[in-house]
This record gives C-alpha cells, sequence and structure tokens, in this order.
C-alpha cells in the first residue's frame, strides 16, 4: 500500500500483531531491494542505511500463546514497545512493575533474546502517569510522564487516548535526527551530571536513545491536555507552537526537572538497584 517514495521512509511505526509486523518488516526491506536494483533508489546517503522499524504490538495478541511470535517479531525491529500491562498479560501476569523481580527478570529475557537484528534494539514500556522504562542490552532508563500532579494533587491529563502512539512516533523521529535543536537544549541542561554522563556512555553507540526519549514523553504530555488532537500555531516570529508553547521550551523544563531528579536520587531515574 506504501508509494515508492513512502518505501524510503526513514522510520515506520506499526501498531499490529507480531505475525503482521514481521511481514511488513519483510516487505518493506524487500520492495527497498527491489527498487534500488532498478534504479530507484534516492541519493545513496539514504538509500543504504537501514530503516528504524518501532512495533506496538496489539493489545488484544498480547497473550501468552503470542509468545514465541513475539520474541521472533523483536528480532526484526528496532523498538519494540507494549505497555506495562500488556506485557504482563503476554506473560500470564496481571501486569508489569519494575520493581518486582519478575519484573526484572522478564525484561532481562527480552533484552536477552535480542532485539533487532543486532541484538542492540530497545525494549520501552510505557506506563502512563508512570512514565516510560527503556532497555537495551547495555542501558535503561526510567522517564516520568511530563505532567505531574500540582500542589493541590489534582493532576493536568484530560484525555489520554493518543499519548502513546504519539509517544512512539516521536521516538522513532528522535532516532533519526539527533543534533537538532531539541537535542541541544537536552544536553545544555545536562552537560554538568555526572550521573547523566554515565547513563549515557552505557547506552554505547545509541546515546542518542535517552535524548529521543525525552522528546516522546514532552511530545505525548501535549496530546493528553485536551481530547482531540494539540492545537497548533505559529507566532510573530514564525515560531510553530503547540498548545501556545514551544516543542523545544517544554523540552528544556522537562529536562530541568529531570536534572533535579538526577541531582537527588540519580538511582531511581537510572534504574540502579
Amino acid at each position: 500500500m506504501l508509494s515508492d517514495s513512502q518505501v524510503w521512509s526513514k522510520t515506520f511505526h506499526m501498531v499490529c500483531s507480531a505475525s503482521r509486523c514481521m511481514s511488513i518488516v519483510q516487505d518493506i526491506l524487500q520492495r527497498r531491494d527491489e527498487l534500488q536494483k532498478a534504479g530507484k533508489a534516492p541519493p545513496a546517503a539514504h538509500a543504504s542505511k537501514r530503516p528504524i522499524f518501532v512495533w506496538e504490538p496489539v493489545p488484544d495478541l498480547c497473550t501468552p500463546e503470542e509468545q514465541d511470535k513475539f520474541f521472533a517479531a523483536n528480532k526484526v525491529v528496532d523498538v519494540v514497545s507494549p505497555n506495562h500491562m500488556e506485557l504482563g498479560m503476554m506473560f500470564d501476569h496481571p501486569g508489569w512493575t519494575e520493581e518486582s523481580q519478575l519484573g526484572q527478570q522478564l525484561v532481562q529475557s527480552i533484552t536477552d533474546s535480542g532485539i533487532g537484528p543486532d541484538g542492540n534494539g530497545m525494549l520501552v514500556i510505557r506506563a502512563g502517569k508512570d512514565g516510560s522504562y527503556a532497555y537495551s542490552k547495555s542501558g535503561k532508563i526510567w522517564l516520568p510522564a511530563y505532567h505531574q500532579p500540582d500542589a493541590s494533587g489534582a493532576k493536568t491529563v484530560v484525555d489520554p487516548t493518543g499519548a502513546g502512539n504519539s509517544f512512539l512516533g516521536a521516538l522513532a523521529q528522535g532516532m533519526v535526527t539527533a543534533g537538532r535543536e531539541p537535542f541541544q537544549v537536552i544536553g545544555s541542561v545536562l552537560s554538568n551530571s555526572e550521573s547523566w554522563k554515565k547513563a549515557i556512555e552505557s547506552w554505547g553507540n545509541y546515546q542518542h536513545y535517552p535524548m529521543a526519549l525525552i522528546c516522546a514523553t514532552v511530545a505525548a504530555g501535549f496530546v493528553v491536555e485536551q481530547i482531540g488532537v494539540p492545537q497548533i500555531d505559529v507566532d510573530g516570529n514564525g515560531k510553530e507552537l503547540w498548545n501556545q508553547t514551544e516543542f523545544t521550551e517544554r523540552v528544556r523544563l522537562y529536562t530541568q526537572r529531570l536534572l533535579r531528579t538526577l541531582e537527588e536520587s540519580p538511582q531511581r531515574l537510572l534504574l540502579v538497584n
């Protein structure tokens, strides 16, 4: 169903079964190969790179019967991202928590089995109001949700519909656009944090992934503030505003909050036992 130009996208975000996921990846890579042989590929630098595949398992098929297919699909994607309830259901548990030994063992078994063609892909567990947990073979990090209760304990979330899709769409974008302004802001705010430097180093050649996760968290924060999509405007300087706020400014505010967490309890953010 994709046009020739769409087949050359740098990222693909899929919400489907494990079987469908593997079929989509195979078909896209095959079509790219065929187009390249036919001389219909874009510039070599783009055509030579494998796209980023982000897979969101469809909730209805997060069942124990799908486990083998789940592990098989993980090997062809770069990111697999069930939410915490779906991951628990997949392994016949009521849910998943990072604090439990069972939860940690489950994560270990998934990352050990390999995510992505080189085994260095990422498991991202979306946990709603509790943020997200990301794991690779070498790195791990917890990021709180953008919106936190205010002083009265009230929450600023109106409707969570679409937050997970937006989170993963922004994550995919961040994984292929390292170096742009939001990343520069994150780097500037956290530049003097030794804990952050150690955390980033543990991700090896994928040090931009935690930054992409920060951008994903902020993007999801815009989606939950109203029923429907965020309001998009342009200010007098030609800058795009989401709900009257610049995306990069929210990245700055969120990262400053992360810095305080790192200073107060780095083990919490970096999932150090």
